[in-house]
């Protein structure tokens, strides 16, 4: 806990130090040191200038501050806009995506169709040659085969 006398030396320095560093009128410092006579006007004049100088620090922080809640709304604006945006990229790169994978989908089934005929031409041409081998091969030993036939 403070004690009376430390708490009235740190009102003192408080209200001594503002004004003893801006040069002020010298009623603050009859402020700090209460000792010293100071006409009544002295004081009145240090208060009014005290006051006035509050008033114009007051308007200065309202002015910041409506300045600073209309950088506010036109980041909030900003930020929905850049929602919008991310939203309409995704949507897009979806729809693409999907046309592209039913696009993949459509080219491997007609591979799929083409090996498939592929396969079956290639298993006819097969066959074809091996018909034409076995004719080959009988005409070559049938005349033989006539011949040894028993007539």
């Amino acid at each position: 806990m403070h004690s009376a006398k430390s708490s009235k030396v740190v009102v003192a320095a408080v209200h001594a130090d503002p004004d003893a560093d801006e040069g002020r009128d010298p009623g603050a410092a009859a402020c700090a040191k209460p000792d010293t006579p100071v006409a009544d006007g002295d004081i009145t004049s240090h208060w009014k200038q005290r006051a006035v100088d509050a008033e114009q620090k007051l308007n200065d922080a309202q002015e910041r501050f409506a300045h600073m809640e209309q950088q506010l709304q036109q980041l909030r604006q900003e930020l929905a806009d850049a929602e919008r945006t991310y939203s309409d990229v995704l949507r897009r790169c979806a729809e693409e995506s999907r046309a592209a994978v039913a696009q993949l989908n459509a080219r491997l089934h007609d591979a799929h169709r083409s090996a498939a005929g592929s396969r079956s031409r290639t298993a006819m041409v097969v066959a074809g040659q091996f018909i034409v081998i076995v004719g080959l091969i009988a005409m070559w030993f049938l005349p033989g085969l006539v011949r040894l036939a028993p007539s």
